[in-house]
């Protein structure tokens, strides 16, 4: 599996949860909806982000 393949779809992903989280939030469902949301985009981010650190590392060497 490419890098960019999984970049690409992490991309989705994280849009996709943006979007739920915003609708959970526009309509005031419960809080721990909300918290479960929220945490599943910043791991969708945090491993966007790892792949982004490790490609530039790679560019480096």
């Amino acid at each position: 599996m490419s890098e960019k393949w999984c970049e690409k779809n992490i991309r989705r992903e994280i849009q996709i949860k943006r979007e739920e989280l915003n609708k959970i939030l526009l309509e005031g469902l419960d809080k721990d909806k909300i918290l479960r949301f929220s945490q599943e985009l910043d791991l969708l981010i945090n491993k966007y982000y790892s792949l982004y650190i490790q490609d530039k590392k790679q560019q480096i060497v």
